[in-house]
């Protein structure tokens, strides 16, 4: 629905790309199913959980499969696999934490055992989408600034598998395994 806030289930069962972003997309769509029948327990008349029901149950046949299997569900850890499309493969461990007097409120926080593969894609995506340091510049004729040796060349990706790196030369880079 144009204009709804983000929400996981409603991601899973009406994005396109889900199915390819979740490796395990079948047991990946059944937990929020399951957890959404846990909140609908205690909260039967709230009209923004209502709507998205109804909404995923017009749009989605997989939705309507799970919510009549009624399952309910409380997942507190697990693994969560993902691909995503510039550096493969993710697995995290993940544990949900609630907050202390807000019964509604739960902080999820993923992790990658440090030496993991997993550990140091996270950074790398971060470096493609962190802003261009400006190039240094040295006097040049009547006083225009040139590029330095070794300078980034403004927008050139790097490509996956590696970390950036800049090599000597204006607008070279390289990626180290």
């Amino acid at each position: 629905m144009a204009g709804s806030p983000p929400n996981q289930a409603r991601d899973a069962f009406l994005d396109p790309a889900a199915r390819d972003f979740h490796p395990q997309w079948e047991a990946v769509v059944a937990e929020p199913v399951a957890q959404l029948r846990r909140d609908a327990g205690p909260h039967p008349d709230d009209p923004a959980l209502a709507a998205l029901v109804g909404e995923l149950s017009l749009c989605s046949e997989e939705f309507r499969r799970l919510w009549a299997d009624h399952l309910v569900r409380e997942k507190t850890s697990g693994v969560k696999l993902l691909r995503h499309p510039l550096v493969g493969g993710l697995e995290f461990g993940y544990e949900i934490l609630t907050v202390n007097g807000v019964p509604d409120q739960m902080l999820v926080v993923y992790t990658a055992p440090p030496d993991s593969p997993t550990a140091q894609k996270p950074a790398l995506l971060a470096s493609w989408t962190a802003p261009d340091a400006a190039p240094a510049t040295s006097p040049g004729p009547a006083g225009a600034g040139t590029a330095a040796p070794g300078a980034a060349e403004p927008g050139t990706p790097p490509t996956p598998g590696g970390v950036l790196k800049r090599r000597p030369g204006p607008g070279r880079h390289s990626l180290r395994p």
